[in-house]
């Protein structure tokens, strides 16, 4: 029995797709990134009958697979729900020529995926390594579990089988530099042509969703809905154009390139606040449903928009070669010297209506489906610190008391002071999320920073916050499990140092949870 040593690897982005993708290019070498020249791509399709939001939306991963194709030299072919024996005869054929192939299966039968035997998700993807004749087992790497040598029966394969994707190195293939980015300025240009004026559209009619039928194309579960999907591909495209950016900036000597394809990366923050937004909005009773919090969403996919603009418009130039050098283009760090820091922890107990960490009660439910954070590993001072931040943690001593509450533009008073900075105690939930929060004076006046947290799942920051406290996560009805969630600390700067502050308000943002708020004073 011959099986392909294929190793998993997992992408920038997270998604399955592209974790497929970049684990077969470790096998062939040949490269990826060049795939993603077209996925900032984005289309607002006319309302018609029975059309639901998510159907509307078309995004620039369509020709992800020819670009892979034209610019890294694969020929590529997709099978879309062939026959049991139809897909394992084109299996078998490839794995005897040493190629791997990409399997789509419904995760419904897929024995280590958490839907299995509970929810039909048709669009998961892994990689068939070899077939165990003496078992009639397919070998799989599933790189989006960072899992390899897993197996799949026949009745189960059967069961689960979507479509096959063959990638093999095209014979003779040659690379041309002249034509990659003749064609990556056509794709921008014709992006920043049309995707702006669409994407507008679309925040203008964000508030007329109906749920219940988008939830209804994702089998009745808004999170496998078009829609969600979708939101998540806006999210992870601009993750993967960061990524293509620094490819290019590395293999054709354009450093400009590299110094901002950072702030092409951040471009994917509002698209995960969006799509968690959405999200948690939806399990709502449709009476907190408010205008307000729609209006919000649009607002937030207008400046999203905006922002794209303006960052693609530095890209173009630098291809272009009309940008700026690449010193020019970094800003030189400075040196302020040590400083002393004094902090004035806030007292939130007040706002908190929601147990997130784990109690004796029963009543902790941090996301609505009764999963909550393990007491273990609290601070016994009652006092987190992380670094030169701290936070009074948990909110409350009292296990029977709320510790968080989900943000809902709640003002919390502050003792009124001259402060430096405020901190954040948080985790967002459906993805990260980034959102203004808003520091009011005495004298009328406020302003606002902008403060981002990765989902409580996730370890990898989205917007410079730091892991502060993790702990083993509670299922209702397993109890502690080895599975590790987060919460994360952030903070910034305050320009009105010399104001008296005396109130923070909390953005409209239900999907992120706040534990701890510090306000903090520079000596």
């Amino acid at each position: 029995m011959k099986v392909l040593d294929v190793e998993p690897v997992k992408s920038a982005g997270g998604d399955c797709f592209d974790d497929v993708i970049v684990t077969v290019d470790g096998w062939y070498r040949k490269g990826y990134e060049l795939m993603y020249a077209n996925a900032l791509k984005f289309e607002w399709s006319p309302p018609a009958p029975g059309a639901t939001i998510g159907s509307r939306m078309q995004t620039g991963v369509s020709n992800a697979l020819d670009l892979l194709g034209e610019f890294h030299g694969y020929n590529i072919e997709v099978v879309r729900k062939p026959t049991p024996s139809e897909g394992l005869t084109l299996i078998q054929e490839q794995l005897s020529k040493g190629n791997p192939v990409c399997l789509n299966f419904d995760t419904f039968y897929c024995p280590w995926d958490q839907h299995f035997g509970v929810y039909h998700q048709m669009w998961h993807v892994m990689i068939v390594v070899g077939f165990d004749p003496n078992t009639e087992e397919l070998i799989i790497v599933d790189p989006y579990f960072s899992k390899k040598d897993l197996r799949i029966s026949m009745e189960l394969y059967a069961g689960g089988l979507q479509g096959i994707m063959t990638v093999e190195p095209t014979p003779g293939w040659t690379f041309d530099r002249s034509r990659l980015m003749d064609r990556l300025l056509h794709l921008l240009r014709e992006h920043l042509n049309a995707s702006p004026n669409h994407l507008r559209r679309f925040a203008d009619e964000i508030g007329d969703i109906n749920f219940d039928a988008e939830a209804e194309e994702g089998s009745s579960r808004f999170v496998a809905s078009p829609l969600f999907i979708k939101l998540n591909v806006m999210h992870t495209a601009r993750i993967n154009y960061s990524l293509m950016l620094n490819y290019v900036a590395d293999r054709f000597g354009i450093p400009a390139l590299a110094s901002c394809s950072e702030d092409v990366r951040r471009l994917s923050n509002p698209w995960s606040t969006i799509r968690g937004m959405l999200a948690k909005i939806n399990f709502m009773p449709p009476e907190h449903r408010d205008a307000k919090l729609m209006a919000s969403l649009g607002a937030k996919i207008r400046s999203a928009a905006e922002m794209e603009e303006q960052v693609l418009q530095r890209v173009i130039a630098l291809i272009d070669g009309e940008g700026l050098d690449s010193e020019a283009m970094v800003a030189a760090a400075s040196s302020t010297g040590e400083t002393t820091r004094t902090i004035v922890p806030i007292d939130i107990s007040g706002i908190c209506a929601i147990r997130g960490i784990h109690n004796s009660l029963g009543t902790a439910d941090v996301d609505g489906d009764g999963h909550s954070y393990s007491r273990e590993g609290l601070p016994v001072d009652g006092l987190l610190r992380i670094g030169d931040l701290s936070f009074v943690f948990p909110a409350s001593q009292n296990e029977a008391d709320c510790d968080n509450t989900a943000c809902d533009g709640q003002a919390i008073p502050i003792p009124p002071g001259h402060y430096h900075g405020i901190s954040v105690l948080a985790s967002s939930q459906y993805g990260g999320s980034a959102d203004a929060f808003t520091v009011e004076y005495a004298d009328g006046t406020s302003e606002q920073v902008q403060l981002g947290f990765a989902d409580w799942w996730s370890r990898f920051p989205i917007a410079g916050e730091k892991v502060a406290w993790s702990a083993n996560l509670n299922r209702p009805s397993l109890g502690k499990t080895e599975e590790i969630v987060h919460l994360f600390a952030n903070e910034a700067p305050l320009s009105r140092t010399g104001s008296t502050a005396v109130r923070i308000v909390l953005p409209n943002l239900p999907n992120l949870h706040v534990f701890a708020v510090s306000m903090w004073k520079q000596a």
